[in-house]
């Protein structure tokens, strides 16, 4: 049911706009954290559940992982063929990179870290 905005009367000070408010998903500048527009849909994937290739455009199918069976799928993005190669080779050139490879080995011992911390904290008595 949608509701009328009421107007102002004749001489009736006009209603004060709220001040806007920077927030992580609606910043000022219409810009979220990572520079892009705030109405830019975000999708989330499990996985990469098929990639239909054409000569001119390939199609990755989105999914989502069900707990139980194969992923459903939730999206379709349609790229050009070309595009998506010069992607993909710069996906392998930057996952493969000393950089990228030393920074998830921190990342990743920062975890275990973590996880073993906890497990000294919360020991369960068999």
């Amino acid at each position: 049911m949608a509701t009328r905005k009421r107007k102002t009367l004749i001489g009736e000070p006009a209603p004060a706009e709220a001040p806007k408010l920077e927030t992580a998903a609606h910043p000022v500048d219409g810009m979220t954290p990572d520079r892009m527009p705030v109405d830019v849909p975000v999708l989330y994937a499990d996985q990469i559940t098929d990639i239909i290739y054409g000569i001119h455009t390939s199609k990755l199918v989105l999914g989502l992982e069900n707990g139980r069976g194969p992923s459903r799928p939730v999206a379709m993005v349609i790229i050009p063929t070309a595009a998506l190669v010069v992607a993909a080779g710069g996906f392998l050139d930057t996952m493969g990179s000393a950089g990228m490879i030393s920074e998830t080995s921190e990342r990743l011992a920062g975890m275990v870290d973590m996880l073993t911390r906890l497990s000294a904290i919360t020991q369960r008595k068999v």
